[in-house]
């Protein structure tokens, strides 16, 4: 899979406003949920711009977590299929 974007919401109709948006980028910019994200995330910042930083950090360290585990797991098969 290549680069993406994963943008740290969940509302459809801003996810339509983004993609308009950042269309030219030429990289696919998907939702937090289509990424199988949807957590509750504590915007505990006391400005928008903290708030922004702590929702992105959280996405990024699920998805890199669900990324590890799909590979660990595409591994485990592979070792089954085609033992040593």
């Amino acid at each position: 899979m290549g680069k993406r974007i994963v943008f740290a919401t969940g509302n459809a109709h801003k996810m339509i406003e983004i993609r308009q948006i950042l269309e030219d980028l030429g990289m696919p910019v998907i939702s937090m949920k289509e990424v199988g994200v949807d957590p509750e995330i504590i915007e505990d910042g006391t400005t928008f711009e903290e708030n922004a930083q702590i929702k992105a950090k959280a996405i990024m360290e699920m998805t890199i977590t669900a990324a590890r585990r799909r590979l660990t797991t595409f591994l485990h098969i592979l070792f089954i299929l085609l033992p040593p």
